[in-house]
């Protein structure tokens, strides 16, 4: 006689694909600000003054000969350089300061002083991590660009902007800053390759009782406390959630806790 073994269900884990329906897991970009360079002048000396930036793109040289340099000069010097149109933005700030802004999210540039000494030109360059972190098993907003990008819902986010809902991944489990388990304190953070579910049935992290086969609302606004931007809810909390048209609580929940989502967005 064949012998059945009946597993148990498994306990809800956040971000997880529920079922073994087909489903829609795409991957975006939570992206890090682009790096900004700061060049600060002495206003002494004389002769070649040049910046180099090397990158993916290249290395690259600007050079003026001046006494002394100034930002302004520099600004001028790159604002000719076409190779750079679309790498990196000068401008004169600070009262005369260089201020570099490289224009590609996610990429790091080495920005360094090769001509005349350190007392004439210092440098100090930052690379930002961009916006917050990402939460998982919350819903998110299409980014600066539709195509690559995603990041947090807000206040002026509609129904239309979000593309879906925060999925587990390899980032998820093995990144160093997360706890990989049932915390609810997981997170993708800049510059990480995140999933988003947007067909098929997900577990989410809810703020309130919700029940089965009930509309999904998510928040976007003055999250209370132990929630985050993205959460889903039971109603419109006086306007600080919104209505996910395209989705359905699959369980029920006696309050805040996880539930299992079905979301069919395009």
């Amino acid at each position: 006689m064949p012998q059945y073994g009946y597993g148990r269900q498994p306990r809800l884990q956040l971000g997880q694909v529920h079922s073994m329906d087909p489903c829609a897991v795409d991957s975006y970009l939570n992206p890090l600000i682009p790096q900004i360079s700061t060049v600060t002048f002495a206003g002494a000396g004389s002769g070649d003054y040049t910046i180099q930036i090397q990158g993916e793109e290249g290395t690259f040289d600007v050079t003026i000969n001046a006494a002394p340099a100034t930002a302004a000069l520099f600004v001028a010097a790159f604002d000719a350089d076409g190779d750079l149109d679309n790498i990196v933005s000068a401008a004169d700030v600070g009262g005369g300061d260089l201020e570099l802004t490289f224009l590609n999210p996610g990429r790091g540039y080495r920005v360094s002083l090769t001509e005349n000494p350190s007392a004439d030109m210092t440098l100090a360059t930052t690379q930002t991590p961009g916006g917050p972190s990402l939460p998982l098993g919350a819903a998110v907003a299409f980014g600066a660009d539709g195509e690559t990008e995603v990041a947090s819902v807000g206040p002026a986010t509609l129904a239309a902007n979000i593309v879906g809902v925060t999925v587990r991944n390899e980032a998820i489990e093995f990144n160093r800053g997360n706890l990989g388990g049932f915390q609810g304190d997981d997170e993708f953070v800049a510059g990480e390759t995140v999933s988003v579910g947007r067909l098929g049935e997900f577990v989410v992290r809810v703020e309130d009782a919700v029940a089965a086969g009930a509309a999904c609302f998510v928040r976007i606004a003055t999250p209370p406390a132990g929630s985050v931007f993205g959460a889903f809810r039971s109603d419109a909390d006086g306007g600080a959630a919104i209505v996910l048209p395209s989705a359905r609580y699959r369980t029920s929940t006696d309050g805040a806790g996880l539930a299992v989502i079905s979301i069919g967005l395009p």
